[in-house]
């Protein structure tokens, strides 16, 4: 599913402030870039807007493996949006710095996702799914 993520460029949005290590914030990175994610869901305006992108997302994270099912299933709207911010400033992370066609080439690669791209319509978007 193709998500538009325009608006976290629009806002200038640090993702260091959703994505970040221990190396960078120190022991705490996990819970402090939780806190910002959950803090953003909840008052900021979702990026995972309807039952079909929440449920994309909630497929996205049953299928890593890294959460049982049941678990993902009773995420509320809030926490779905969180681990999206997450996982989305992890990749503009991956970016920066690089202009389109860069991005792309470092995708074939290997050395990023790849989930970032361009539309035709000059708005940015995130692939989620398979």
């Amino acid at each position: 599913m193709e998500i538009n993520i325009q608006a976290l460029f629009d806002a200038d949005c640090n993702p260091a402030n959703y994505s970040a290590s221990v190396a960078e914030l120190g022991p705490d990175a996990a819970a402090r870039t939780w806190s910002n994610a959950m803090q953003r869901a909840a008052y900021g305006s979702p990026l995972l807007d309807t039952p079909e992108k929440l449920a994309a997302m909630r497929k996205w994270a049953i299928e890593t493996g890294a959460w049982p099912a049941k678990a993902v299933d009773g995420w509320g709207a809030t926490e779905c949006n969180a681990l999206f911010l997450q996982l989305v400033a992890g990749d503009m992370r991956e970016k920066a710095g690089l202009d389109w066609a860069e991005y792309r080439a470092a995708s074939g690669e290997g050395s990023v996702s790849g989930a970032l791209f361009e539309g035709i319509d000059g708005q940015i978007y995130y692939y989620l799914g398979d």
